[in-house]
C-alpha cells in the first residue's frame, strides 16, 4: 500500500510540474515537488514507525511460527526496512526528471536503486563481511539512491533558476530536452 501512494503522489505530480515547467513558472515546479516529497516523508516515516516498532504484530499477519521464526523475522523487517521513510524521493525524482522533459536522467534513477547499487552490493557483502550482511544492501542501496536523487533535482533547480534569469538560456534546455 506504501509503494501505491508514493506511485499515486509521484504521478499526480508529474502533469502539475510539467504544465508549469513549460510556462516556465519554476517556483510552481519547485512548490509541487517539495510539497509532494514531504508527503511521501510524513507517509514513509509512518511506516517507518510500524515497521521498527510493531514488526512482530505485522509478521503474524501473514503466518506463525516459533520464537525463533519471530525473531528473525523481527531482525529483517527492522533492517531491511530502515530506508523506507525517504526510499520515495527516488520513486518521485524518477518522475519529475520525465516530467521536464528529462527522461534519461528518470530512467537512470529508476534504474539506481535497484541495478545500479543494490545487485552488486548483493554480490560484494557476502563476500567481505558474510551473509548476514546482505540483510544490509537493500537499505544502503535506498540511501545512496536517495542522496543520488536530491543531488540531481537541487543540480535541476539550480538550473531552472539560471533559466528565469535568462530566457535564452531556457530556449536551448527546451530544445535539448525535444532532441533527447
Amino acid at each position: 500500500m506504501y509503494i501505491s501512494a508514493v506511485v499515486g503522489l509521484s504521478q499526480g505530480a508529474q502533469p502539475i510540474i510539467g504544465f508549469n515547467y513549460g510556462a516556465r513558472k519554476f517556483d510552481r515546479v519547485k512548490k509541487c515537488l517539495l510539497t509532494a516529497m514531504a508527503s511521501i516523508l510524513i507517509l514513509g516515516s509512518s511506516v517507518e514507525l510500524l515497521f521498527q516498532f510493531f514488526p512482530g504484530q505485522l509478521i503474524e499477519l501473514f503466518g506463525h511460527g516459533d520464537e525463533l521464526y519471530l525473531q528473525f523475522g523481527c531482525l529483517v523487517l527492522r533492517i531491511y526496512m530502515a530506508m523506507i521513510c525517504i526510499q520515495g524521493i527516488q520513486a518521485l525524482a524518477s518522475n519529475f526528471f520525465a516530467a521536464i522533459g528529462q527522461p534519461v536522467k528518470g530512467i537512470f534513477l529508476s534504474l539506481s536503486r535497484t541495478i545500479i547499487f543494490y545487485l552488486p552490493l548483493v554480490f560484494i557483502f557476502p563476500m567481505i563481511w558474510g551473509i548476514e550482511s546482505l540483510l544490509f544492501a537493500q537499505p544502503i542501496a535506498d540511501f545512496i539512491s536517495v542522496v543520488l536523487s536530491i543531488m540531481m533535482v537541487m543540480a535541476a533547480f539550480k538550473q531552472m533558476n539560471r533559466m528565469a534569469k535568462d530566457p535564452v538560456l531556457a530556449s536551448e534546455v527546451e530544445e535539448e530536452a525535444a532532441a533527447a
